[in-house]
């Protein structure tokens, strides 16, 4: 079971979005990919459509969550962590 987390972008923060991306690449980054991490990206548009990452474990998927400065900062807003039978 993997768990999949849809992010929504804050449209009246948007702009911010370049300058907290190195903090949030670092973050991720930290996180070990094929371990916690299975797949995170923007779709097309990311401004209307947001972005979805799918995590190896529920507890990778709330940790992330929880500390990314995307979420921290108020640039995106998170659903919860939905369980996916992949």
């Amino acid at each position: 079971m993997k768990f999949v987390v849809r992010y929504s972008t804050v449209p009246e923060r948007a702009a911010d979005l370049p300058t907290v991306y190195p903090v949030h690449k670092a973050y991720l980054d930290a996180f070990e990919p094929a371990v916690d991490i299975v797949g995170i990206g923007t779709f097309e548009e990311p401004l209307t459509h947001g972005s979805m990452a799918i995590f190896a474990t529920l507890d990778a998927a709330q940790r992330f969550v929880a500390g990314d400065p995307f979420v921290t900062q108020g640039l995106v807003k998170p659903s919860e962590p939905v369980a996916w039978d992949a």
